[in-house]
This record gives structure tokens, C-alpha cells and sequence, in this order.
């Protein structure tokens, strides 16, 4: 089945037919529909990388950042890969490292709200499984453990900062979470809340399946 959506994916721009691989569990497209992939890819690459440098961001490390903003795409489902975007913005700091560590808790932090927010309409359209008190001190926490689980997940694809007036550095880093990732560290979350939460059997039971949808 398909699990909760955490980031908000775009329609897939190819309409052709494609297959899941039972193995895998991943989507698998033809040559010609990868083909179309890349050249999308390449041009919003390519009028991406002419944004951030107009916004004033600079690549930390080494690279062409039109290539690497190409890569990170092709790794989402947008376009034939099987993660998802975070991207995540770094508090400004006097070290650049510092902010870069920050955005990483930015993105973890993203990533477990959407999730917190897709479980918890799922809970509330079940009308009286449990009480709002209940329900919201369950999704705070699941959102928590999210956020703690999913920073192992996470892999920085484009490192950007740029520097202001006052010599401090602020960041911007996309990550890739791939789908398997993702799915864990949500099963992890929930199996920890759910053993540490003094649910029924049968909210425990609904939960769970929900989050398996």
C-alpha cells in the first residue's frame, strides 16, 4: 500500500503507463519516459540554479551547482526516483558549520509536521477514536520522534549559503529522503509512541494502519 505522503509531492509530469517492480516496491519507468525525466530536469535545473545565484546563494564545496541541482531532481519522484524533497534553511550563524546543523534540524522538523499533519486527519475523520486532548498529545510526540528518526534518513544532495553584511552565514540544503528511509523511521516513531502511549488495543491497531496506508 502506499504510505503517508510527508512531503507534498508535485503530479508526476509523465502521463504514460508505468509498473510497480513487486520486489522493490518501486515505480519503474521505460528508456523514453526517463529520457522526458532528465530533460525536465535539465531545464528547471538550469533556470533553478539561475535563482539562487540571483538570490545571492553560493555553493558550499565543490561542483557546478546546475549538475548537482539536476541530480538532486532525478533522485525525487517528480521525476523517476524514489525519494522525497526536504529542503532545509539554517539559522544564521558566525560559522558557517553551526548553520548548516541547523538546517538539518529545520528539514528533520518540516518533514515530521506533514507527517504529524497527515496522521492526525486520518485520526480526526475517524470521528471518536480518541479525544483532542489524547490525539494531540500522541501527534506531538509521534511528530517528535519523526524528527529524531528521519535526520538518519536524510541525505544532503546541495550544500548553499551565502553571507550577510554583518560576516554571518545563513544556509539552504536540499536533502533526499528515499521512500524505504522514509517508511522506516515513521514505523520506528510509531512503535516507539505506540509502546510508550497506554493505548487500547483496538486505537493502537487503527493508528498503525493508518500510517501503512
Amino acid at each position: 500500500m502506499k504510505k503517508i505522503a510527508c512531503i507534498a509531492i508535485a503530479a508526476m509530469i509523465a502521463a504514460a503507463p508505468v509498473y510497480t517492480d513487486a520486489a522493490s516496491n518501486k515505480t519503474t519507468y521505460t528508456e523514453k519516459e526517463m529520457k522526458r525525466f532528465e530533460k525536465n530536469a535539465e531545464k528547471q535545473a538550469k533556470s533553478t540554479a539561475k535563482r539562487f545565484k540571483k538570490e545571492g546563494w553560493v555553493l558550499n564545496g565543490t561542483g557546478d551547482v546546475e549538475m548537482k541541482v539536476m541530480n538532486h531532481m532525478l533522485r525525487t519522484s517528480d521525476f523517476g526516483g524514489d525519494g522525497y524533497e526536504v529542503i532545509g534553511n539554517g539559522q544564521k550563524a558566525a560559522i558557517l558549520s553551526r548553520s548548516t546543523a541547523t538546517a538539518m534540524m529545520d528539514a528533520a522538523l518540516k518533514y515530521s509536521r506533514n507527517c504529524g499533519m497527515a496522521l492526525k486527519e486520518k485520526i480526526v475523520g475517524e470521528g471518536n477514536l480518541m479525544t483532542d486532548e489524547e490525539r494531540d498529545t500522541f501527534i506531538d510526540a509521534y511528530e517528535a520522534r519523526v524528527a529524531q528518526e528521519i535526520k538518519g534518513e536524510l541525505r544532503p544532495t546541495l550544500e548553499l549559503y551565502r553571507k550577510a553584511k554583518d560576516g554571518s552565514f545563513e544556509t539552504m540544503v536540499l536533502y533526499v529522503v528515499d521512500y524505504e528511509g522514509a517508511n522506516q523511521a515513521q514505523q520506528r516513531a510509531l512503535k516507539a509512541e505506540l509502546e510508550r502511549n497506554r493505548l487500547t488495543h483496538e486505537v493502537a491497531k487503527q493508528i498503525s494502519e493508518f500510517v501503512n496506508e
